[in-house]
């Protein structure tokens, strides 16, 4: 662990003694944002079940990703970010690598095997990539664990299963669903190998399995209850689009050569053709002989298992562009769900290093055979160098576009030749006969994984200086306080938005700055800014349908919409960075229009026509048409506003019955309340909040109550007790033995 932990130093100095941090993509304006709107909203006492700070107000707890209730984030929580979140995320990387570690050492009894898939699980293309975002770091991170101790719990029993429910716990709170499939796609592999190998036991087996699974479900009820019903109300379900971001059919290439077929951005990184969510996918060309030579060698069931596994993984990661997804997504249709395949190449980046391991324990294992099993090493390494040529034979007959040939070219022979020194390392270390000898070659061996991984691409993980994600730019440039929740909004234009998706500004600080000036993405988080639109994993449906259309509008923009919407800035025409002030927006509580009824489709059209006026009309669902008692407009009293993050509240004077709209997302946890007396909260303006308020003065309550979190706090906090109880009595049982 020592040596990973500098090792670790040693790729990232400036990032881990706190000078720098990582931006690039999905960690600076999505991750780290998310993270520092729940840094705030711990210091200011808030428990984050809703963000109003983006996409008109949205579920935050909900979203899963967010890591609201993952133990560890405390850590982030009260210590002072950026640098909190960076040793939170090498953290997570430690503990993977440990875990490897051990499991590892169980299945091969070999040290140096151990410790060489310690290192190649965390010195590879996926794992840098992964680095981007911090969840799945720490999904990552307990990976291996819930192998180990899943296996351990079904073989063992006892406190076992406590143990591996609690990991299994704290993976499922990262929010990362794939890994944890991919995980327990394994752990389901390993755990059917158990039950045909072995005839005795198979019911206990299998028990034991099932407890593990359902304490863990159990124990993280409070934030997969709140997700399931978020995702049934999301924009997301199985006619979703699946075929974004699949590896491309020259994808194989890239375990052998990194940069085969890859375009450089303008901020330095490379990129697959058509596959822009993973920086590399490169596992390291020393493993990759590894591998080959276990397949041939070793013949052991969890070799067998991990490869073919592994192999699966890789053919669905082509999605769209194999025959395999396409066929799995039409026989389970709710695989649709998922967007981007590439990320089953996580389950060959995790199997590998084990089956690395076993090739080790298999070299050292030898005895008689040692000579006979190097010259099947060499004989493998010759065929993968020979698999290098190949690939830089096609990369120069068969250029892409933007391919770089000089630079892919030097990257393959690179590769080779950290091939051959990984052999020789290896070559001698079994002939070695000296303690010291063996271990400067195991040592070699372990600084070849960790020099081929930090330099088989180029800029994989940029860093900027720490100071640039401090909050409290908007008020810097502007020389005044940005808009406030509950007052007004900023709209980022659809011009501007095409503009922040495709800008070709090299300058990474300048690209950087530019993004946080726009407030795009997530990144108003950290000035605390209220947006109209923002990045979220699952957006509500209503809300996602407005949004959609009215970023496809191209015939100006709907002012009358963006009133309703209290947008008091609007992306400025003539530079992305600088904002337009508007002056003629609502208040963001509005009453005493007259209703009109419409479907969803009809009111999309009538919303984004320029004569829509929000201050006369609101249009509600047509099945509402007919049950309320308000018909017309009705000259209407505001007065007392208070307006929180999971609070509304306002008191209202009105000669009749009348309508009051909040520009707030429609979800179903709000819930509105007359003088405390629980009232109806309508659906209007498509996506967004009504109320019916009497004739008279009257207090208006809305206040977001998520039943389903609590429901979930309650199951959490019965199977805790469970473990608690299974723990204490089989602790008696153990007491009672040994006496």
């Amino acid at each position: 662990m020592g040596l990973i932990a500098l090792l670790l130093l040693a790729a990232f100095p400036k990032v881990l003694l706190g000078l720098e941090s990582f931006y690039y993509r999905d960690y600076g304006v999505l991750g780290y944002p998310f993270v520092f709107h729940h840094h705030a909203s711990f210091w200011r006492g808030e428990f984050p079940l809703w963000n109003p700070l983006s996409n008109c107000g949205a579920p935050f707890l909900a979203q899963w990703g967010t890591m609201t209730l993952y133990p560890f984030s405390i850590f982030y929580l009260i210590f002072p970010l950026p640098w909190s979140l960076t040793y939170f995320c090498f953290g997570h990387v430690l503990l993977g690598s440990l875990g490897m570690y051990f499991l590892a050492y169980r299945w091969t009894q070999n040290r140096l095997g151990a410790a060489l898939a310690g290192t190649a699980f965390v010195f590879n293309g996926v794992m840098f990539s992964c680095l981007l975002w911090p969840n799945y770091l720490v999904a990552l991170g307990w990976m291996p664990w819930v192998v180990l101790t899943a296996e351990r719990s079904w073989n063992e029993g006892g406190r076992r299963i406590v143990i591996a429910a609690l990991v299994a716990a704290l993976q499922l709170l990262a929010g990362v669903p794939e890994i944890v499939v991919l995980t327990w796609t394994l752990t389901g592999a390993l755990w059917l190998h158990r039950l045909f190998s072995e005839s005795a036991g198979r019911l206990i087996v299998t028990r034991r399995l099932f407890v593990v699974i359902a304490l863990a479900a159990g124990l993280t009820a409070i934030q997969l209850l709140p997700f399931c019903d978020l995702l049934l109300h999301s924009h997301r379900d199985r006619t979703f689009s699946v075929s974004k971001w699949a590896m491309p059919a020259s994808g194989w290439g890239n375990f052998l050569v990194p940069l085969f077929h890859c375009f450089e951005t303008p901020q330095g990184p490379f990129f697959e053709y058509g596959q822009e969510f993973f920086t590399s996918h490169y596992l390291g060309v020393g493993m990759m002989a590894l591998m080959a030579w276990a397949l041939w060698k070793v013949r052991t069931a969890r070799v067998w298992i991990l490869s073919a596994l592994a192999l699966l993984a890789v053919l669905l990661a082509f999605g769209e562009n194999g025959f395999l997804f396409p066929l799995v997504k039409r026989f389970v249709p709710f695989v649709g769900i998922a967007r981007y395949p590439i990320k089953f190449v996580i389950l060959p980046a995790f199997a590998l290093p084990l089956i690395g391991a076993f090739a080790i324990s298999r070299f050292q294992s030898s005895g008689p055979l040692a000579r006979g099993a190097q010259r099947a090493f060499i004989l493998v390494s010759t065929v993968i160098a020979g698999l290098i040529i190949l690939t830089l034979v096609l990369a120069k007959l068969h250029p892409l576009p933007y391919d770089q040939w000089a630079v892919t070219l030097k990257n393959g022979v690179v590769r080779a030749g950290f091939l051959v020194v990984f052999a020789g390392c290896l070559l001698f270390l079994f002939r070695a006969t000296g303690e010291k000898s063996r271990l400067v070659l195991s040592l070699g061996l372990l600084l070849v994984v960790f020099t081929d991984a930090r330099t088989h691409t180029a800029q994989q993980n940029p860093s900027l200086p720490t100071q640039l994600l401090a909050p409290g730019l908007w008020e810097a440039r502007a020389k005044e306080p940005g808009p406030k929740h509950g007052v007004s909004r900023v709209f980022i234009t659809p011009q501007t938005e095409q503009h922040m998706l495709f800008n070709l500004v090299r300058n990474p600080t300048d690209q950087f700055l530019g993004e946080r000036l726009a407030l795009w993405s997530n990144l108003n988080l950290l000035d605390q800014i209220p947006k109209v639109n923002g990045s979220s994993t699952l957006q509500v449906r209503e809300q996602m349908l407005l949004q959609k259309r009215l970023y496809e509008q191209t015939n100006g923009l709907p002012f009358g919409l963006l009133d309703f919407l209290c947008v008091s800035h609007v992306s400025s025409a003539e530079s992305i960075v600088d904002w337009t002030s508007r002056t003629n927006y609502c208040r963001f509580i509005t009453a005493g229009q007259k209703p009109e009824f419409a479907d969803d489709t009809t009111a999309l059209v009538r919303l984004m026509d320029s004569r829509f006026d929000p201050r006369k009309t609101v249009i509600l669902p047509v099945d509402l048409k007919g049950l309320l008692a308000v018909t017309n407009s009705a000259a209407v009293e505001l007065s007392k506003g208070e307006v929180s993050t999971h609070r509304i509240r306002f008191h209202t004077s009105a000669s009749k019955a009348a309508l009051c709209v909040i520009p707030q997302s429609f979800y179903h946890c709000w819930s509105a309340s007359v003088d405390g007396a629980p009232t109806r909260l309508l659906r209007a303006n498509v996506a967004f909040q009504a109320v019916v308020v009497p004739a008279g003065t009257h207090e208006i309550a809305v206040v977001y109550r998520d039943q389903i979190f609590r429901l979930g706090l309650v199951v959490c906090v019965l199977t805790a007790i469970a473990c608690v109880i299974v723990w204490r009595s089989e602790g008696g049982r153990k007491k009672e033995k040994a006496a």
